[in-house]
């Protein structure tokens, strides 16, 4: 999730993964507990995969899960 300054991800995502690893020792992306109701802060998000880093992703607007069901904390 982008809030305009730096990525975060969650600090209690379902999976570990291996490129979320590889990408928090690099500290390319930070860990943060993510509220629901805190969605409103973040401007973009990408999805992490394990075969390509983030760089090669397309950036989506937050706007397309902001009306989402999703936990209330990940």
């Amino acid at each position: 999730l982008w809030d305009g300054n730096k990525w975060l991800t969650p600090a209690n995502p379902l999976l570990q993964g291996t490129m979320r690893s590889s990408l928090l020792e690099n500290k390319e992306i930070t860990e943060d507990l993510i509220a629901a109701n805190s969605m409103i802060r973040f401007k973009h998000f990408k999805f992490i995969n394990a075969l390509n880093h983030p760089s090669e992703q397309t950036s989506l607007p937050i706007h397309i899960i902001q009306n989402s069901t999703y936990p209330k904390t990940w």
